[in-house]
């Protein structure tokens, strides 16, 4: 669906800035410190969006929807782009009050590569390797269909939709064919990130920031 598109269906949904806020907020905070100043490392965080024209408040209304798998066939949402640009800052940050497996770029390597997401309730994928042989998996774990996951040493089990949140340096298909590209493309909601991060910015950024950014966001004191 177009970006404009997106955005007006997102729009049209009653309230659902509120209820992202809402949701935002009762998530506890799995960091045990917090930055010294949230509300400059929420600017921070605001201004990694607005360097590469993302608008802030599709982008979380789309990672709501992803999490809470509302899409009835989009399962995965992608950050795009150059190393140091903030992908795994920003992917860090929306996994982290959640029960989330990993999946790393050379878990392929084995056909185990899909176990750690099992019991959990969200995926963290960086940099994953979508080859011919596996493609269909990932078909499968994008449309957020079930599908059974190899287990070693155990029986495979069933692996129930997660949603994924994916970071990676190049397009995921490049190494499939036309044919298999198109489905892994209409599955994914994907996001560029290409200006590199500013290094001004020196406190650690905890999850607290990334709240502060999405409530302050929603509730229009940002930049009170």
């Amino acid at each position: 669906m177009p970006l404009l598109e997106r955005k007006f269906a997102l729009l049209q949904e009653e309230n659902i800035y509120k209820d992202i806020c809402k949701f935002v907020c009762i998530l506890s905070d799995p960091d045990n410190i917090h930055d010294n100043d949230s509300l400059a490392g929420a600017k921070y965080l605001y201004s990694n969006f607005t360097n590469n024209g993302i608008d802030f408040g599709l982008f979380i209304a789309e990672v709501d929807k992803i999490i809470r798998m509302s899409y009835p066939r989009i399962n995965a949402l992608v950050l795009r782009g150059p190393t140091s640009t903030g992908k795994t800052l920003i992917a860090k940050n929306i996994v982290k009050p959640y029960n989330y497996g990993t999946v790393s770029r050379d878990g392929d390597a084995t056909a185990f590569y899909l176990q750690n997401l099992l019991d959990h309730d969200v995926a963290l994928m960086e940099e994953p390797h979508i080859s011919m042989t596996t493609v269909q998996n990932f078909k499968e774990l994008f449309a957020g269909s079930p599908l059974i996951v190899q287990v070693k040493n155990h029986a495979p089990r069933e692996l129930k939709r997660i949603p994924c949140i994916i970071t990676t340096n190049q397009s995921l298909t490049d190494s499939l064919i036309d044919a298999e590209s198109e489905p892994i493309k209409k599955r994914i909601i994907e996001y560029l990130l290409y200006r590199p991060i500013s290094n001004d910015y020196t406190p650690i950024i905890c999850f607290h920031s990334w709240q502060t950014l999405c409530i302050r966001y929603f509730n229009g004191t940002l930049f009170e």
